[in-house]
């Protein structure tokens, strides 16, 4: 769906038995059920090279169980648990303990990984212990770690562990406690963090004014999450109406999101919203300037 497609509407893309699909910064990337990856669009360095809006191969020669792909880097969690990262560096996201651009996929000193993800110039993997590690641009405080230094090796967030799920924005994440509660840390300049202000966030910080919550995702500078009874929550940036509240305001609180209910999964992209209930139908808003609603049109929707 978007720019690259015929008449605003949807394209196949020829790539089989899909099971992760991933989007950086004007690319990406999907994952089959043998572990092979197949990238299209502008790839970072190291990447290779792709031609005609077409997904192509990219020959690794490791398994991969899953791809995070962030601004102009990449993540990837091999089945054995180690992880590779390539691409720019300028930060140190690539968690190599130096700042040099990866033209080649290079192991990252870490093992027992279980989940990678990528913001837009850092990086977060979990472990099998399901404890939380950060690396990279920290400006924001995104890193979660008490202070505003950039990182460039893999650093243990301390506050939480037992983490059930997370999702990166471009400059904050976000997580789901052991108990459901929604916590936060990061860029806060349009609400997205949720915590009733503008001002960022170098520890992660819980969500008081909200349910307890099962699912979660980000876009560039907003946040979605469904509670436990299927209902759909919003904040942060809403210009285009990718909140869905029929308006274009930003939200410094969650707000139930109105039409939608049951909702079983989630996907924020970088100025779009989208999630499918549990009768299997979707339902999206936000930025359609380049069709990528896949409705037909160019008109945003809120």
């Amino acid at each position: 769906i978007g720019k690259a497609s015929p008449d605003y509407g949807m394209v196949d893309t020829k790539c089989k038995n899909i099971v992760h699909v991933s989007a950086g910064n004007k690319y990406s990337a999907c994952l089959n059920d043998k572990g092979e990856v197949f990238l299209s669009g502008e790839v970072p360095v190291g990447m290779g090279k792709t031609k005609d809006g077409r997904f192509r191969k990219w020959k690794l020669s490791v398994s991969v169980a899953m791809l995070a792909c962030g601004g102009r880097h990449a993540l990837i969690l091999c089945t054995n648990g180690t992880v590779l990262s390539v691409g720019s560096n300028q930060f140190g996201q690539l968690g190599l303990k130096h700042k040099r651009e990866v033209s080649k996929p290079r192991r990252v000193p870490v093992s027992d990984v279980i989940e990678v993800h990528c913001g837009g110039l850092f990086s977060v993997i979990m472990d099998k212990d399901r404890r939380i590690w950060t690396t990279g641009n920290n400006e924001c405080g995104q890193l979660g770690l008490g202070h505003n230094r950039e990182v460039h090796e893999f650093a243990l967030v301390q506050e939480l562990q037992n983490v059930k799920e997370l999702a990166c924005g471009w400059a904050h994440w976000v997580c789901i406690s052991e108990y459901d509660r929604l916590f936060v840390t990061g860029r806060n300049g349009y609400g997205e963090l949720g915590v009733g202000d503008f001002a960022d966030r170098n520890k992660l910080e819980e969500i008081e004014d909200l349910p307890d919550v099962s699912l979660v995702s980000c876009g560039y500078h907003h946040s979605l999450c469904v509670d436990a009874e299927g209902s759909l929550w919003g904040f942060g940036a809403n210009n285009s109406g990718k909140l869905g509240l029929g308006d274009t305001e930003n939200r410094n609180k969650p707000e139930k999101i109105p039409g939608v209910s049951e909702i079983i999964s989630l996907s924020a992209g970088g100025h779009i919203s989208c999630c499918k209930d549990e009768n299997g139908k979707v339902w999206i808003f936000g930025s359609n300037e380049n069709a990528q609603l896949g409705l037909g049109d160019k008109a945003y929707r809120d």
